[in-house]
């Protein structure tokens, strides 16, 4: 096995700093990186602190669906909860939801939406990644609140839940106690951005470091990079502009000048 160099994290918090219980809510066939990646982060974290000399600091993760067994099953590989949410006891600190199951049926059970709903006041932090919004805005946690979701979801969740500011286009939105992310590695983000809160600075750069992502994308940054929106197939001389200033981003971009290129 390799053997890895790992920093020492300096700036933790002080003794007597808790350890973490962060809980996740997941439904059958909710996507694999939706959980293990934002898992992940509290893991590193937890491993980061106790490599620093502070195993008291961390997390200790936990999984629970709203029913047992096969969570997530493709050939060769099967994940399992053994915790239904209803056996939950005791004080949460983080609770995350992932997506609804494929028919929705966790949004149509009203024992599940309502213990969704009492959580939420609870806890100090609730977090949904991707479209878990649906689960939280049904519980009605999201109402008068700012929050995110899939792109591609958007327009259903603007449709179902009108009383909710959406923001589609953010990576991950905070409003009060509530965060949500709007895709699988935008709640890897929000999980480094939660980690910073918690451990600070020097830890969520660590995890980042470790995970061999980006220190730190805003919040505010739109879930797609401009090389996804502009669209191949459009050969119509606004296409062509489109992708002529991504390409001289350096040059002369006046109004003048791009009519002068365009002949416009």
């Amino acid at each position: 096995m390799p053997k890895y160099h790992v920093p020492v994290v300096r700036d933790l918090p002080p003794a007597g700093t808790p350890r973490r219980r962060v809980v996740f809510v997941t439904n059958q066939n909710s996507g694999t990186i939706d959980y293990m990646g934002t898992m992940q982060v509290f893991h590193e974290a937890s491993f980061f602190a106790k490599d620093s000399g502070r195993p008291d600091l961390g997390y200790d993760v936990e999984v629970v669906s709203r029913g047992t067994g096969a969570i997530f099953e493709r050939k060769g590989l099967t994940i399992s909860a053994d915790a239904s949410y209803s056996h939950l006891r005791g004080d949460v600190d983080t609770l995350i939801f992932h997506a609804p199951d494929d028919e929705d049926a966790c949004l149509r059970d009203p024992r599940f939406i309502a213990w969704v709903g009492r959580m939420a006041t609870r806890v100090r932090r609730v977090v949904s990644v991707c479209t878990g919004s649906f689960v939280l805005a049904e519980a009605g946690v999201l109402d008068g609140r700012r929050a995110t979701t899939h792109w591609a979801a958007a327009a259903d969740f603007q449709r179902r839940y009108p009383d909710v500011d959406l923001e589609p286009d953010a990576i991950y939105v905070k409003d009060g106690h509530v965060y949500t992310a709007g895709g699988s590695t935008s709640g890897m983000d929000l999980a480094i951005a939660l980690v910073e809160e918690d451990l600070g600075t020097d830890c969520a750069r660590r995890v980042a470091q470790g995970l061999v992502m980006f220190l730190r994308r805003p919040g505010t940054q739109t879930q797609f990079s401009v090389q996804v929106w502009l669209d191949a197939s459009d050969t119509s001389d606004l296409g062509e502009m489109d992708r002529y200033i991504f390409e001289h981003l350096d040059g002369d971009l006046r109004i003048e000048a791009l009519a002068e290129q365009f002949g416009m």
